[in-house]
């Protein structure tokens, strides 16, 4: 008996501790990793809220830029009276045929007259322009090459009277106009007058945004021209 108590193997009394110590190890590194994934996974989700909340901000001071112009049409009477205030769509946009006679001989008197000044020719010219459709600013091209709408400044100044506006039967945009072309030297000795009928359509497009709005108030655009001077 002492013999087999003297030969028994001896186990080490820490291995117990060990494993414990092991397992302890175990449990502590799933739950720091959990936290660890946990927290990458916050700092994800707090950049693509601050990613979304970026994109939500630009959209709308991208949107406090456009700038939304509601027309409101005013004609007044030849008596001085108010004929109509109010917002208008593009389909309540009928314009008196008054308002088109004017607008047109305001067209027609800047694009032929000639002044003196420098920036009274600079202003008409691009008033023209701005007041034209794409077609009739190529009109005005081909008519700029054949005559230099700068040839005869200072040597000459032009003044032009229209005498009439006539709608051309069947069309509602379309108008004959008569003017005449008094002509002065360069010291303001009167050279004659010219006599000029033409033929101008009309095309009326609503201002939609401020820039419009400041350039052309009532939309009207001449989109066709034609004329010549009377024998």
């Amino acid at each position: 008996m002492a013999e087999q108590a003297h030969n028994k193997t001896w186990e080490p009394q820490g291995a117990a501790p060990d494993a414990a110590h092991r397992r302890a190890g175990q449990l502590w590194d799933e739950r720091v990793g959990t936290a660890l994934v946990r927290a990458h996974n916050w700092r994800r989700f707090a950049l693509l809220v601050l990613f979304l909340l970026g994109i939500s901000l630009m959209g709308n001071i991208a949107q406090s830029f456009k700038q939304s112009v509601i027309p409101y049409l005013v004609e007044v009477e030849s008596e001085g009276k108010v004929r109509l205030v109010g917002a208008v769509t593009e389909q309540q946009w009928n314009l008196s045929e008054s308002a088109k006679r004017v607008q047109l001989s305001e067209w027609i008197t800047n694009f032929r007259g000639l002044s003196s000044d420098p920036q009274i020719v600079k202003e008409r010219l691009a008033y023209v322009r701005v007041r034209a459709t794409q077609a009739a600013k190529l009109q005005l091209d081909r008519h700029y090459e054949e005559k230099d709408p700068l040839e005869d400044f200072g040597k000459q100044t032009r003044a032009v009277h229209i005498e009439s506006t006539t709608k051309i039967a069947g069309s509602e945009q379309a108008f004959r106009v008569e003017w005449t072309e008094k002509v002065f030297g360069d010291k303001g000795q009167p050279l004659g007058t010219e006599r000029y009928v033409g033929e101008f359509h009309l095309s009326i497009v609503p201002p939609t945004d401020q820039e419009m709005l400041l350039a052309n108030p009532l939309g009207v655009y001449v989109s066709f021209f034609d004329f010549d001077q009377k024998k």
